[in-house]
């Protein structure tokens, strides 16, 4: 509140006068009746007139009142006039200085009044306009709407209003597609609310209102109103299975739900399952529904979205899951194989699988080949699960292999192999993981693959859509096309990924002449049964190795069990694995050969998963290669390292390094300074951009190792 003080001065003047040059002594002529002096009466002083706001205070001050007899003086206020409306009562109060505070603007009419004790002065007046302030305007509405939405405007707690107020309301900015505009939205009006406009379009408008009190006009108030779609239910317009719906395994159901919120829920649920099924209860409130049947038949699933306002209408999938087969006696080799006549081919049955753990017998013959071909195959009693095919002329064999137990059963595969007196096909190989978590992604390898005459490759991915499946072949088409050997995918929905890699030689001019085939599962919230039995591995006999199942999944299960079986070995070994129910049994080496260890892991339910290891013995282990960590350079210029490549026998490697694939055009491929150092440089030309493949392969004097590769990426 402000306070304003008023004062009065007043200034007293001595006037001397004289007659003559007679003296005025009234000692020198005394009176004989003297007369009582006269009392004076007082001058009042009330002060300036003043001018103030409503609300605000004012000092009334009468100090400058006076006696010309000095005598003490009493004050008295009082208001002789005050506007209409104004409930303050007379007298104002007593004292030389009082505080007045008026209620209604207006004029007011004070006057004070002084006393001496014996008389009061004359009344002295002041008058105190008090101006009404200027209106505020507030807007209290909430203006978050969606399209559609009635909406008022409420100025009703502005400040410093009347009943005669008028409000002006006025529209800014809208946004360019609507029909609105100032000149259609520009209202006066009496009353502090008033119906916003119909908006039209999605965006924001901006408005602003002024109040207008006689003639005085508040402050503009701007305030914005954002319109955003009209809220409504999900609506679901598809559900999809995965195509691989077998009880055991993990079945997807994916979703479509249209809606135009952030935010969506699921509801999933079973409305019917198999008699005697266990999941008749399972809910989710993911996107896609997981769930691992555990009994053949039809399962009925629903689900309802909601956007925590609205809810879809109930939607159905019905999908029929075939009987989980248990794993039985089966032949696993390649189905086709391509060589060169005259050269030897490896077949191999160590990924064979032994139901019940039992050492498998192995059996092939040539069932037909080309006419006048006298092919050869080979059969050894220490490397049993291979053998080596020889053809003499072009054209195509079949081999016929059967692998059977010691309880008679038997199974047989037919192999077809293709030889040709020309140059072969690059051969396309992946090295991934066959399962990934979600929220971990997954990387595609085609770093091994490999040409048998020593020319580069290059390399393309491409996704193998699957059935009624756009959710996954969506996702998979990150790596459409992409002609790195290694591809990072982070793919947002779980299912079974299906991927082919193609490799294409010099001569073939971008033809393809090798593509390989293979699957990812991505899993999310419920982890698969994958046996992982490691890699295979080169030792000297009289070894005790010991195996590493702990890169299987779900191991964490308590229903889940691990079994490991030698299913093949030399024919004089008689060695016997120790702790083969653990993730990390041992078995000595006894003999010189091939070996070959299953690892089968098994649930409650009676899902099984099956890998194998295989391990090398001899005299002379197989050296190892270590091509180095990938690498990324803009250089010219990279030097590899073979340097920790070793043997356990030697320290005496030579080094074979060779380019197998680039993303570049043929013309640049890089060169090596020299391929049999340990630590060669790589020179690209001016060109080059892109990534190239460079394998290593050691040789201990008498064994070569497995290849290595390593990455180089120039930028």
């Amino acid at each position: 509140m402000n306070r304003t003080t008023i004062a009065s001065l007043i200034i007293p003047t001595l006037v001397l006068t004289g007659c003559g040059g007679s003296s005025s002594d009234p000692s020198e002529n005394p009176s004989p009746n003297p007369q009582p002096p006269s009392n004076a009466a007082p001058v009042a002083q009330a002060g300036s007139d003043a001018r103030i706001n409503v609300g605000d205070s004012v000092t009334l001050n009468g100090e400058s009142s006076s006696d010309a007899d000095g005598d003490a003086l009493t004050y008295h206020w009082k208001l002789e006039m005050l506007p209409e409306g104004s409930s303050l009562a007379s007298p104002m109060g007593e004292g030389a200085q009082i505080e007045f505070t008026p209620d209604v603007a207006g004029e007011y009419v004070a006057v004070l009044i002084v006393n001496d004790g014996t008389v009061d002065s004359e009344g002295d007046s002041i008058t105190i306009t008090v101006d009404a302030p200027a209106p505020v305007a507030v807007i209290t509405s909430e203006f978050d709407v969606e399209l559609g939405d009635k909406l008022t405007f409420d100025a009703s707690q502005s400040q410093h209003v009347s009943e005669d107020n008028i409000y002006s309301w006025r529209l800014v900015s809208a946004p360019g597609e609507s029909a609105l505009t100032s000149a259609t939205f520009d209202v006066e009006s009496d009353s502090p609310t008033l119906a916003a406009p119909e908006f039209d379009v999605v965006g924001t408008y901006e408005f602003e209102l002024v109040i207008t009190s006689t003639d005085i006009q508040s402050e503009p108030a701007s305030f914005s109103v954002k319109v955003s779609e009209a809220n409504i239910a999900p609506v679901i317009s598809e559900l999809v299975s995965d195509d691989e719906l077998t009880s055991g395994k993990i079945v997807y159901l994916y979703s479509t739900v249209e809606d135009n919120s952030d935010e969506i829920n699921y509801a999933w649920s079973f409305t019917s399952t198999p008699e005697s099924s266990e999941l008749a209860a399972t809910t989710s409130d993911k996107a896609t529904f997981e769930f691992v049947p555990d009994l053949a038949g039809d399962y009925t699933a629903q689900l309802v979205a909601s956007d925590n306002e609205l809810s879809s209408e109930p939607k159905t999938i019905t999908i029929s899951v075939a009987e989980f087969a248990p794993l039985g006696l089966n032949v696993v080799t390649s189905e086709y194989l391509f060589g060169k006549v005259n050269e030897p081919i490896i077949v191999d049955f160590s990924d064979s699988i032994s139901p019940n753990g039992e050492e498998l017998t192995y059996n092939w013959t040539v069932a037909s080949g080309p006419s006048g071909s006298r092919p050869s195959i080979t059969r050894s009693i220490l490397e049993k699960s291979w053998t080596e095919f020889t053809g003499d002329k072009a054209g195509n064999y079949r081999i016929r292999a059967t692998v059977s137990d010691s309880t008679g059963t038997s199974e047989s595969y037919l192999i077809r192999i293709t030889l040709s007196d020309d140059k072969l096909n690059p051969f396309a190989v992946t090295a991934h993981k066959s399962a990934v978590s979600l929220s971990t992604g997954f990387t595609l390898n085609a770093t091994p693959s490999f040409d048998k005459e020593g020319e580069p490759m290059r390399l393309i991915w491409w996704p193998n859509d699957r059935l009624n499946n756009e959710k996954v072949n969506s996702q998979a088409y990150a790596a459409y096309g992409d002609e790195r050997p290694v591809v990072s995918v982070n793919p947002t929905v779980p299912g079974y990924y299906h991927y082919s890699v193609v490799a294409s030689g010099k001569e073939s001019q971008g033809v393809a002449e090798s593509v390989k085939g293979s699957q990812i599962h991505v899993y999310d919230y419920i982890t698969p049964i994958i046996a992982n039995a490691g890699n295979d591995f080169d030792v000297v006999s009289g070894t005790t190795v010991t195996f590493d199942g702990s890169k299987s999944l779900r191991l964490e299960n308590e229903n889940v069990t691990y079994e490991w079986s030698v299913i093949s070995r030399p024919y004089n070994s008689t060695s016997v694995l120790e702790e083969a129910s653990s993730l990390a049994p041992k078995l000595l080496i006894d003999a010189n050969g091939r070996y070959v260890v299953q690892l089968l892991a098994s649930d409650s339910y009676g899902i099984q998963s099956v890998d194998h290891v295989t391990i090398y013995a001899s005299g002379n282990a197989k050296p190892v290669a270590n091509a180095g960590e990938d690498t990324t350079s803009s250089s010219r210029s990279v030097e590899l390292d073979g340097s920790a490549s070793s043997d356990s026998e030697t320290s005496s490697l030579s080094y074979t390094w060779q380019v197998i694939s680039t993303t570049s055009d043929f013309a640049d491929l890089p060169t090596l300074n020299d391929p049999t150092l340990a630590k060669p440089t790589l020179l690209f030309n001016d060109d080059f951009t892109g990534t190239v493949v460079v394998g290593l392969t050691v040789n201990d004097g008498s064994r070569d190792s497995d290849r290595d590769e390593v990455v180089v990426t120039i930028e």
